[in-house]
């Protein structure tokens, strides 16, 4: 992947930024979050991003989502979501594998991932090939005016 002089993303390829607030770059496909896109569709686009390598289990994302409901009213919400992801983020049809049992990201081009070069970075830290300690505080992902639950 062609990296530019700062070490991020070449100018052809994918970007994804999850740290600080979701924002997609796919190709010439813009996925930037508005105020169009709710709350949960981004935690929902986060989740299978962060968790790209294995598919997620329908009833697990659900309930995420919506732990207050029961599982048949969250299943059915989520249904819902993907339906409006769909409809709304025509990009995302491309990307999100969906089957009766599961969800998955499908990232097929090179694309660089904030908290995958985060990964790389403190796994460097952790074998020493950097010098100091890596530590995390607080919630990772949060969407603004989001009482919900965070990534």
């Amino acid at each position: 992947m062609a990296r530019d002089a700062d070490g991020g993303p070449g100018p052809t390829d994918g970007r994804i930024r999850l740290l600080g607030g979701l924002e997609i770059h796919l190709g010439d496909q813009l996925g930037r979050s508005t105020a169009r896109e709710s709350t949960r569709t981004q935690l929902l686009l986060a989740l299978l991003i962060l968790h790209r390598a294995s598919p997620q289990r329908r009833p697990y994302v659900a309930g995420l989502l919506w732990p207050e409901s029961t599982e048949a009213q969250a299943l059915t919400n989520l249904r819902h979501l993907l339906h409006t992801l769909r409809t709304r983020v025509p990009w995302a049809s491309r990307h999100v594998e969906v089957t009766a049992r599961s969800l998955q990201w499908q990232g097929d081009e090179p694309c660089w991932i904030d908290v995958a070069e985060f990964e790389r970075t403190t796994g460097d830290v952790e074998r020493g090939a950097v010098g100091g300690r890596a530590r995390g505080h607080g919630r990772f992902l949060t969407v603004e005016g989001s009482d919900g639950p965070s990534v």
